[in-house]
């Protein structure tokens, strides 16, 4: 029995330290490299939707009636970029200098996730893109291109109104070097969201000539981009929540380890105190409920098994769940969905999809089955399970089995087939 509990303590702190914010080897995911055949140019971007849309500034794809836009990490003969261009203008603005394009080959691209809150001023940020500068070096007379990502780190230096013509537009001072061949590359915060477009360097006159000015670079809000993006109708992934930086998850996994730590000698205090005074099978007991608080619940920021739980009926007793869910999303042609199910409707189980049999948890789309999946509640946890639907229900990412239960949280995403919606407790 003490080496369970010593198990169980471990794991305990063990969840008390989150996942850091930025991965390093995987910054480059969804930026891509723009040439601008027309004029003999590149530039930058990022991939907005999986449907091929991609951000960039208007002026690297000025008067570009021939385009070629290339994921990082890949290679492609200098023939084929000439021969074969992938992408057209969607959208442009000179005024905004943004731009969004759209390639013939989207299953190549891999989207980003837009952030809608900003990082404080003086947190860490990183500019990802194709310096001009950075090919200086390269090996010559090659008939391959690779685009291959330069970043450099800086921190947010402030937000204000400003404008790159005349019309007032939201920027972004940083201090993460970029150079031309950078301009409509994203600007990420630490937990890797776009928070800008990378524009323009500060420059001065001296004499006849233009130098860079050190240490102060500007980027477009990427919340100008997401004005366009809704008036358009053209997907993409965003997010209102504030990306904590490294600094705070250590001062928070070291404050985490330090309670869990507390709580967990208290509880192997007691545990040895009711050993010794309780039969053997109160004990068991008592350590599988500690067991099963310490594995989730409703805050869900544990890793989630597969689980095979009774779905409960009518006749079960017991209190109600303590929460209720808010399913908020929206399907690969940008409508939103929303779904709002009480802490009664869970005691007994509720069905959603497209003709379940309660119409308030209706999803409209096509291609979600008349009952798709269902939610629960059982012993304090929240259970989501696919009814043997016909496109598939994904938690995470993960394929929820048909006729199976998965432990699902707060913030989890759910897809049903194309429509993708978010557990919101309350």
């Amino acid at each position: 029995m003490i080496r369970r509990l010593l198990i169980l303590t471990l794991a305990a702190i063990a969840l008390s330290f989150p996942t850091l914010a930025l991965d390093e080897a995987d910054k480059q995911q969804g930026v891509v490299q723009i040439f601008n055949l027309s004029r003999g140019t590149s530039g930058s971007g990022f991939v907005i939707n999986d449907k091929g849309y991609i951000a960039t500034n208007h002026h690297v794809i000025s008067k570009g009636r021939k385009l070629y836009v290339n994921p990082d990490g890949n290679s492609v003969a200098i023939q084929s970029v000439v021969r074969n261009p992938n992408a057209r203008i969607v959208w442009a603005s000179q005024e905004r200098d943004l731009a969004i394009l759209k390639v013939t080959n989207p299953d190549e691209f891999e989207p980003v996730t837009l952030a809608e809150i900003l990082p404080r001023k003086g947190e860490a940020l990183f500019a990802v893109g194709y310096p001009g500068a950075a090919n200086q070096n390269n090996i010559k007379g090659s008939r391959d291109i690779t685009s291959d990502a330069t970043v450099t780190a800086g921190v947010l230096s402030r937000s204000y109104i400003g404008s790159w013509r005349r019309t007032p537009i939201q920027l972004v001072q940083h201090n993460a070097e970029i150079s031309w061949g950078n301009s409509g590359g994203p600007l990420f915060d630490e937990c890797r969201r776009v928070i800008g477009v990378n524009t323009r360097l500060s420059t001065k006159k001296i004499g006849k000539s233009f130098v860079v000015a050190p240490g102060a670079f500007f980027s477009s809000n990427v919340s100008e981009l997401i004005k366009v993006l809704n008036q358009r109708n053209i997907s993409y992934i965003s997010t209102k929540e504030r990306c904590f930086s490294r600094e705070d998850q250590i001062q928070d996994m070291l404050r985490n380890s330090i309670l869990i730590g507390i709580a967990a000698f208290v509880v192997l205090a007691a545990l040895l105190v009711v050993a010794l005074r309780r039969p053997r099978e109160k004990v068991v007991q008592l350590v599988e409920r500690y067991s099963r608080s310490m594995r989730g619940g409703p805050a869900g920021k544990t890793a989630r098994a597969s689980q095979g739980a009774a779905r409960p009926t009518a006749t079960d007793t017991g209190s109600l769940p303590r929460f209720g869910l808010t399913l908020d999303g929206y399907d690969a042609a940008g409508n939103s969905h929303k779904i709002q199910i009480d802490k009664g409707d869970l005691l007994t189980g509720v069905t959603v999809g497209r003709e379940p049999p309660d119409s308030r948890f209706a999803i409209h789309n096509d291609e979600v089955s008349r009952s798709h999946a269902s939610f629960y509640a059982k012993d304090g946890l929240l259970y989501v399970r696919d009814e043997g639907s016909t496109n598939g229900t994904f938690l995470n990412g993960r394929t929820v089995r048909p006729n199976y239960s998965e432990i699902a949280g707060n913030g989890d995403e759910l897809k049903f087939g194309p429509v993708t919606m978010k557990i919101l407790f309350r």
